[in-house]
């Protein structure tokens, strides 16, 4: 499931996500815009923080986590944003300026350039406004994928409880490895917990690892999370607790990393997957030392089997993928298996609303590291 170009270029996504793609940014005041009759215009509104990661452009291997906190306003969007690239941790990482923000009726979610209105990044937001993601599609534009979390209030550690399903991407600074993390999460309520995660480490499949953890929650769902002995991270969670993003690390020679985490629920099958879902990702191609990130939909029958198509993103080249085929396999708690045609095997789980999803991989030794979320 890395997603490469076709010879189609500035296409459509179809289906689920019906637009034009590429475009260009320019300068200008940010501002919000909503189109679509059934977009209520408050649908993203007020104070988010947004977390991304990508890879280099045309360059050195590097992979560069950030996170922004944004305010966002009918008529203006103000912001400040930090970000660790490949260790290196500083003030520079945002929601790229010069575009106009865009919720269609549909509920897709992205910019557009206040110069040509062309659009320069696409994805989705919950029917809510809670939680949106996108990945940029301008021309020249570097591959990654964002996701934004709206702050709550009112909450604590206890909100943070149970087991969650976790996808993860990052870099390891010591030898500048990319690679993709998967597993369970488990979380006591009360600022403690443990992580074991499985590894692909630009192909190469790693042994489960089990790590500690603490962390505290802010009243707005604020997250600090401090892996012990290792490095700390910054994220938020969702008001019931049930999607958290985290984003680092925080401090100098830290590896970057994004984690997106669910936690499981009870009574899922196939069936929990029917419907059409927003799909971003990013992975790298191991070969080449390339980044690819996508965005375009999943469409699923409920009975196992599924279609993915959308717009990948390699290194700035902007180009509408083929369909694909793939398989899908949901257990009772929510673990989800993604099989493709070519036989990768992606892992995650989906959220106990059924909202939201995670995967990561492929399982198979020699494939090329990903992550990728779902949202509906």
């Amino acid at each position: 499931m890395t997603f490469r170009s076709t010879a189609r270029r500035c296409a459509a996504v179809g289906a689920f996500l019906l637009l034009t793609a590429c475009g260009s940014s320019g300068g200008g005041t940010t501002t919000t815009v909503y189109e679509g009759e059934f977009a209520p215009p408050d649908l993203y509104l007020g104070l988010y923080r947004v977390f991304g990661i990508s890879g280099s452009q045309g360059g050195p291997e590097e992979v560069i986590a950030t996170w922004t906190d944004l305010n966002v306003q009918p008529d203006m969007v103000i912001g400040s944003g930090n970000g660790n690239n490949t260790g290196a941790v500083g003030g520079g990482g945002g929601f790229a300026g010069g575009n106009t923000y865009f919720v269609h009726g549909d509920r897709r979610f992205g910019t557009q350039s206040d110069l040509d209105k062309r659009i320069t990044s696409t994805g989705g937001i919950s029917a809510d406004g809670s939680v949106a993601a996108h990945v940029g599609i301008a021309p020249n534009a570097g591959p990654g994928v964002h996701l934004h979390l709206r702050k709550g209030s009112g909450l604590d550690d206890s909100i943070l409880s149970g087991t969650y399903y976790f996808a993860a991407f990052g870099a390891q600074v010591a030898g500048v490895m990319t690679g993709s993390y998967w597993g369970r999460v488990q979380l006591d309520g009360m600022g403690a917990g443990s992580l074991l995660a499985n590894a692909n480490i630009e192909g190469v499949i790693a042994p489960p690892n089990n790590i500690d953890l603490t962390y505290a929650v802010a009243a707005n769902g604020g997250v600090d999370w401090t892996f012990t002995g290792a490095q700390t991270m910054t994220g938020w969670s969702t008001a019931e607790g049930e999607l958290v993003v985290l984003a680092g690390g925080t401090m100098a020679a830290d590896d970057p990393l994004l984690i997106v985490m669910v936690r499981e629920g009870a009574g899922y099958s196939d069936a929990s997957m029917e419907g059409p879902w927003f799909l971003l990702g990013l992975s790298q191609e191991v070969g080449p030392n390339s980044y690819t990130s996508f965005t375009g939909s999943l469409l699923s029958n409920g009975m196992g089997a599924a279609d993915v198509q959308g717009i990948a993103n390699n290194e700035g080249t902007i180009d509408w993928t083929m369909p694909e085929n793939v398989s899908t396999s949901t257990t009772a708690n929510g673990g989800l298996t993604l099989t493709t045609g070519g036989g990768e095997t992606w892992v995650g789980g989906i959220s106990q609303s059924g909202r939201f999803g995670v995967l990561a991989g492929p399982t198979n030794a020699g494939s090329d590291p990903g992550i990728y979320v779902l949202l509906r």
